[in-house]
């Protein structure tokens, strides 16, 4: 294989399903059109568009949206307000699915050398006795000087030694090199992530050209700037995904669901602020993503629809939230 050179950051997606913002102001949308919005859920929304213009001006695509949608409704105008909203959460919730479903990969993700499909996860024994383990939806290329470039998801990395020729993980935000030592590389939306569990690492932003010298037991964060923070690991939690598991103590619904989302296909709203910041604890296995979903329902006061390509966590009014 050839040497990979050093990437471009890829350049940022446009169009309004493209913006966070937009994907919360829909789902805002499925809630309020549920038929079990209520006019706190209302007034929450207007407090959420009034944080800021761009807020609002997501709002306003999300709204219009809605309106182009309000077509699917008439031929169920006589069937009543349940079945209309249910048709228009369908139409809205596709929507919603289509903007990962049919996220479409990047040229080198759909050529790199080595990939994982969404919940796939697999080993690979590099030529100098290296072993890489890919996370769901990984993909890589790997040069001829034992330089791995990473496209999307996350790798562990248990290296060979070899003092001649360090081995190195590049993403777009920062360079990684290591000496004999065992570490994982994961590429995120609003940051990188490298973590140790043996021995040491140097990792280089591409920001700022600072480096970082990372043992074991640390986790780096590198985002776009300036902003490289170092604390300490909870290697059982980040690396549970090499045991088929994710492990989580006290972590907030929403990023578990999040972290749960990226092993099943389509996508998991959960639009309620309040829901989506209640405490989680568990252990969940990765490759039955529905038993995670059929225990949020019990243990928590929700209802969740599952539609093609998606589902909707909603509160469910009945059942009280739990005292913190």
């Amino acid at each position: 294989m050839s040497p990979v050179p050093k990437p471009s950051p890829e350049p940022p997606r446009t169009g309004p399903l493209s913006d966070p913002l937009v994907k919360q102001a829909l789902e805002w949308t499925v809630h309020l059109h549920s038929g079990d919005e209520t006019e706190a859920d209302r007034a929450a929304f207007e407090s959420w568009k009034a944080i800021s213009g761009r807020h609002a001006t997501a709002a306003g695509q999300a709204e219009a949206l809605w309106a182009s949608l309000r077509p699917a409704l008439r031929r169920y105008r006589g069937a009543g307000r349940r079945m209309a909203s249910m048709v228009l959460v369908l139409a809205i919730g596709m929507a919603l699915a289509a903007i990962s479903i049919f996220r479409l990969p990047s040229y080198a993700e759909i050529f790199a050398d080595y990939k994982t499909a969404t919940g796939e996860i697999r080993s690979v024994t590099l030529a100098d006795g290296s072993i890489v383990e890919l996370d769901t939806g990984t993909s890589f290329d790997l040069g001829d000087r034992r330089t791995l470039k990473l496209h999307s998801g996350q790798v562990f990395v248990r290296v060979a030694p070899d003092p001649s020729r360090p081995f190195r993980v590049v993403t777009s935000r920062a360079e990684t090199m290591a000496l004999g030592t065992a570490f994982s590389v994961r590429i995120g939306g609003a940051s990188d992530q490298i973590a140790v569990t043996e021995h040491a690492v140097r990792v280089t932003e591409d920001a700022t050209g600072r480096s970082t010298d990372l043992r074991e037991g640390e986790v780096l964060e590198v985002g776009p700037t300036n902003s490289a923070k170092t604390s300490k690991a909870d290697l059982d939690a980040l690396l549970a995904w090499r045991n088929g598991g994710l492990h989580f103590h006290d972590a907030p619904f929403g990023s578990v669901v999040a972290e749960v989302e990226r092993y099943r296909r389509g996508r998991i709203v959960v639009p309620d602020e309040e829901i989506r910041g209640l405490p989680v604890t568990g252990n969940f296995d990765i490759g039955n993503t529905d038993a995670f979903l059929d225990a949020a329902a019990v243990s928590l006061p929700v209802r969740v629809v599952r539609l093609p390509g998606f589902v909707l966590i909603r509160r469910d009014s009945s059942r009280s939230l739990p005292a913190r």
